[in-house]
């Protein structure tokens, strides 16, 4: 025999131990090392911290003589390297005998310039405020360094020291610790390999007595036995599991032989048949391996290509709306200005009013475009709002009087809704849908004129019944040249035009696709009738929830205008007898106090001169920097912020005021603590309120501009009645 089975059993016990013992040793080091750098890391800690705690009050009283006998105090315990104390300006002041602010000390601190990566960590914790703990070497010794933060009001940094704190720095010697723990872990080994030597001797002395004396005196009567079934145990064998394992072994041995050959030709038949489908098996997923990460390449290259194009595609668009906005906002500021002023000649004003209007129709387009981009699947929301029907009216009118006074036609409402309701729905899509349709009728309509119908339903479907919502139907009628049946079934495909013969009329064949669109994405559906030189009538309902049916006294249900009434400047309809529409706006308060964030010097002269349209006055800044320069000598009533500007975007200075007004009790004005229950994301409506006044017109930067605690959002170009509705609701939120 080669090996003997003490040997085997020896060998195999010596390994399983010596493994088992060096991996506890290994650990156990680890674990050593671990606890005392805790240790170390904690004793720096606490005298970091005591030497910060010490500072703060003792530099307030003058006592620097106790702070410098605290350090030599410090300084003399065991593994301290080092010890000082640094103020903002990189001075010690344990070396320093004075810290007076006016009498800096010439002496760097201890730790100056032992390395650029403690020079940084120095900086980082004197600026941040965090506590640091950084390994370096320091006096040719590796050392953990306790970098602790702390402030004073004695300390006077000025521009250059802005923002920045003292510094307890505390030096532990690292090499010490870990020489205790090899000492350690070296008396442990010792130990553990005698007594390791220990349990192998015994296990040898009673291998051999009882297990290995029995088993030769087996062997020797099974070699010396001339037949196999003739074998004579040994009376010597003991009572236990070899003299089981004896009797077994002589009965197993005739049929080992019988069977061995039949077992080892199945076996190899077996082995042949498992090693070829084992090959199969491994070339199958060889295959499929290839083919899935061949098909997952190309899917992660088509996604990342679909996403680029998505986001170029989406910053494309944003910052053309910006571009186009920027001078369409000059120019509808400044027809507002002007059609404002009574001493303008009438003519000048009909020339003005179509300027007005001629970019109010480019303004319409770009967002029909943008919006015509985001039809995918998902792409848009729907903004929740409470309003009234008769604000909805209102607002539709205002918008379409231009075309009809100027086309001389009638238009007529016939409501059979109740005007007064108050609905849930998205104001501005619905509007939208409504301008979209009407404006469509009245350019194909040259006499007579265009009927708007609003009806609701007192019986509800089966599927509604349970449900707050109700259908709301809208019905928009007009007496123009009408649609030819080959036509009618395209109209709302996005850029078709019907064949009008020989004349032509302008548009982009945007309003009504965007329109089904809308309307779908409101839960309703679209369709038109028509026929040619017989007007046409479109029919599309919304689902919209009903918050509170006023009832409905006014006697005037239907409308109508001929085209020998003359339409005033401001409203379709007379004021007089539309007066139910108007909402009681609160008064003007010339006393806000505004600041208009606007880098465009063109817009600047036409927001500030809405402003003082209004009645207010304005203070300007450039940027976002410029704002929080002037919020440090003046706290201002409302911002008009814009977001695109150099230096600091509007975005970034949102969330600079945010942190360092609105989170501050002494900043909460007495005549708002009634209103703290009006919050955006959290932050009270308190001074100063952010007004967004951006020319970014998609819904992710109000969603972006409203998060971060804006308190309202227009985009440019703004109406000026925009801007007086969103300064009345500021100014009953700050004052009332």
């Amino acid at each position: 025999m080669k090996k003997s089975l003490s040997s085997q059993l020896l060998s195999g016990f010596s390994l399983a131990i010596v493994l088992v013992g060096t991996l506890t040793l290994v650990i156990n080091y680890r674990l050593l090392q671990n606890d005392l750098d805790k240790q170390v890391k904690s004793n720096g800690q606490a005298i970091a911290r005591s030497l910060e705690f010490a500072t703060e009050g003792l530099l307030e009283y003058g006592n620097t003589s106790i702070l410098q006998r605290m350090v030599q105090n410090y300084a003399t315990l065991p593994k301290i390297v080092d010890i000082d104390i640094v103020a903002p300006d990189g001075k010690s002041l344990v070396l320093n005998k004075s810290v007076k602010p006016s009498n800096p000390s010439t002496n760097k601190h201890k730790f100056s310039g032992i390395s650029s990566e403690l020079d940084n960590a120095f900086i980082q914790a004197a600026t941040s405020g965090l506590e640091i703990v950084i390994q370096t070497k320091i006096k040719n010794k590796q050392a953990f360094v306790h970098i602790l933060p702390f402030s004073s009001k004695l300390f006077d940094n000025g521009n250059q020291y802005f923002n920045q704190r003292g510094l307890a720095i505390v030096a532990i010697d690292l090499e010490q610790v870990r020489n205790e723990a090899w000492a350690i872990f070296v008396t442990t080994t010792i130990t553990m390999f005698i007594g390791i030597l220990a349990i192998l001797f015994l296990m040898l002395t009673l291998i051999h007595k009882y297990a290995i004396q029995p088993l030769k005196s087996l062997h020797t009567e099974i070699v010396n036995s001339q037949a196999l079934d003739n074998i004579k145990l040994p009376k010597m064998l003991p009572d236990n599991e070899i003299a089981f394992l004896a009797n077994t072994l002589v009965a197993a041995i005739a049929q080992l032989r019988a069977v061995e050959s039949q077992k080892n030709a199945e076996l190899s038949k077996i082995n042949k048949e498992l090693s070829d489908l084992s090959q199969f098996l491994e070339q199958k997923v060889i295959e499929r391996t290839a083919e899935l990460t061949d098909t997952n390449l190309e899917l992660q290259q088509a996604k990342e290509l679909a996403q680029e194009s998505s986001k170029a595609k989406s910053l494309f668009l944003a910052n053309m709306s910006h571009e186009l906005r920027t001078p369409l906002n000059a120019i509808l500021g400044f027809a507002q200005l002007i059609l404002e002023d009574d001493q303008i000649p009438t003519e000048t004003k009909e020339q003005i009013n179509i300027i007005s209007q001629s970019g109010q129709n480019l303004l319409n387009m770009i967002n029909s475009i943008l919006v015509i981009t985001k039809m995918e699947p998902g792409r848009q929301k729907l903004d929740i709002k409470q309003f009234y029907i008769s604000d909805l009216i209102k607002g539709v009118q205002e918008v379409i009087a231009f075309k009809v006074r100027q086309k001389q036609l009638f238009f007529k409402l016939e409501n059979q809704a109740n005007i007064n309701s108050l609905i849930e729905t998205d104001e501005l899509k619905l509007k939208q849908i409504l301008v979209n349709i009407l404006d469509n009728a009245l350019k194909f309509t040259d006499t007579g004129g265009v009927t708007l119908r609003i009806s609701s339903e007192t019986i509800l479907p089966d599927h509604l019944q349970e449900s707050q919502y109700i259908p709301l139907y809208f019905e928009v009628e007009d007496t123009g040249i009408g649609i030819s049946e080959s036509d009618l079934e395209f109209i709302f495909d996005p850029l078709f035009q019907a064949d009008l013969g020989n004349r032509f009329y302008e548009g982009t064949g945007l309003g009504l696709p965007l329109s089904k669109h809308l309307i779908h994405l409101m839960g309703g559906d679209i369709s038109a009738s028509s026929s040619l030189h017989r007007g046409s009538l479109f029919r599309f309902n919304i689902l919209v929830k009903l918050v509170q049916d006023v009832p409905d006294d006014n006697p005037i249900k239907n409308l109508s205008l001929d085209d020998n009434q003359i339409i005033p400047d401001s409203s379709i309809f007379n004021p007089n007898l539309m007066g139910f529409l108007v909402n009681d706006a609160a008064k003007i308060n010339p006393n806000l106090d505004i600041l208009l964030a606007e880098d465009n010097q063109v817009n600047q002269i036409i927001v500030l001169r809405m402003l003082q349209k209004l009645g207010y006055k304005a203070d300007v800044a450039k940027d976002g920097l410029e704002v929080l320069a002037k919020l440090e000598n003046h706290i201002y009533d409302v911002i008009l912020m814009d977001i695109q500007m150099p230096h600091m975007d509007g975005l970034e200075a949102t969330k600079m005021i945010a942190h360092n007004y609105w989170h501050q009790g002494d900043r909460q004005q007495p005549s708002t603590v009634n209103n703290f229950n009006n919050t955006q994301d959290g932050y009270p409506y308190v001074k100063p309120l952010v007004i967004a006044l951006t020319a970014n017109a998609f819904a992710e930067t109000k969603d972006d501009c409203l998060a971060i605690g804006m308190y309202d959002y227009m985009t440019k170009p703004v109406a000026i009645d925009t801007l007086r509705e969103v300064l009345q609701k500021a100014s009953i939120q700050l004052f009332t």
